[in-house]
């Protein structure tokens, strides 16, 4: 799979990834947090765009009746570093990968400090 050359598109994408993710293990409430204003605002808003982004927004919206509560936050960049750490790290994985009850060693410390809700917005 190609890396989308677009931000938004490529940000709109990983929260669709996610919001499917979330759907697969059965998640009825979630919190789904972004450090780019621009797509959390596309998916809190009712407006539809055309663009390739503008459809991503609309096929993510789509997922959203899989759960009965779903809350879209914007995060500060330096309170989102464990996606930024695994974003990296997917860079250099040629197939898909997640880990349910240990949180592997690499994101351990990230976490703890991604995990200060002050700097949810």
């Amino acid at each position: 799979m190609v890396a989308p050359s677009d931000p938004f598109f490529a940000e709109c994408l990983a929260a669709k990834e996610a919001l499917k993710f979330a759907i697969s293990i059965q998640c009825r409430s979630i919190v789904l947090e972004g450090d780019s204003s621009l797509v959390i605002s596309a998916l809190r808003s009712d407006e539809h765009a055309l663009s390739e982004g503008g459809l991503c927004v609309s096929s993510a919206k789509e997922l959203f009746s899989h759960f009965n509560v779903i809350r879209c936050s914007h995060v500060i960049r330096t309170a989102n570093s464990a996606a930024d750490v695994l974003a990296k790290k997917a860079i250099s994985c040629s197939d898909s990968r997640s880990w349910s009850g240990e949180c592997p060693e690499f994101l351990r410390i990230v976490l703890d400090s991604d995990c200060n809700p002050s700097l949810v917005q």
